[in-house]
């Protein structure tokens, strides 16, 4: 199993520094933080708090289906320092006044509620038009093939020989509607059916795993 998670990893290298623009694989790999409501890997909207008393620094943040769209930083005289909008940060000065993007009755939740994680979509990009579309399709790499719908990885499969030919197992991929999950390395992303044969074509081994634990 660790094979096929290393394999994956180095897949996820590849592409990302790939400058290839066949159809047939994907050439562009888009990683984003996301929030999530935490154990069940729903997508947050809401607003966000998040105290640092090492900096004195308050930070409050829009979060729309996942994703942040606006972050403002205060410090300790509850004085705006910084505005990051659709990941553009700008500092505050006293030349440069801006006025809040939250009202005083606005409701916030705390980030110890919320899961931060990084995501993980796959695209065709075309070079000439600069059109962006999530992958479907399969790609091999090695001895492995990974299943995308949607940009998303749903499942892989490892064989024995590069030829493909004889299969040696199969795993369904954890993921969310946002993307893949980055699990930094650890056993999590399998999440779904698997299966196992022998080189005979015989399955030797199935079942169910859940975030990385069998259950079944």
């Amino acid at each position: 199993m660790r094979n096929l998670i290393i394999t994956f990893c180095l897949l996820i290298s590849a592409i990302t520094y790939s400058q290839s623009a066949e159809n047939n694989f994907p050439n562009i790999v888009e990683q984003k933080t996301a929030y999530f409501y935490k154990d069940n890997f729903k997508p947050f909207t809401g607003n966000l708090i998040f105290k640092d008393n090492e900096l004195n620094l308050i930070t409050k943040s829009k979060i729309v289906n996942g994703f942040e769209t606006i972050s403002e930083v205060y410090n300790q005289k509850n004085e705006l320092v910084h505005l990051i909008e659709n990941g553009i940060d700008t500092e505050i000065t006293k030349v440069s006044i801006q006025k809040s993007n939250f009202l005083p009755k606005d409701k916030f939740t705390d980030t110890i509620n919320i899961e931060q994680k990084i995501v993980i979509i796959s695209y065709i990009l075309n070079n000439k038009t600069k059109e962006k579309i999530k992958f479907n399709g399969v790609v091999s790499f090695n001895t492995t093939k990974l299943y995308y719908k949607n940009g998303i990885i749903f499942k892989t499969e490892n064989f024995y020989n590069e030829d493909l030919k004889k299969i040696k197992e199969s795993y369904e991929i954890f993921y969310t509607e946002l993307g893949n999950i980055e699990f930094a390395g650890e056993e999590k992303i399998f999440n779904g059916s698997y299966k196992k044969w022998n080189e005979e074509g015989k399955v030797i081994e199935s079942g169910v795993y859940k975030l990385g634990l069998k259950v079944k």
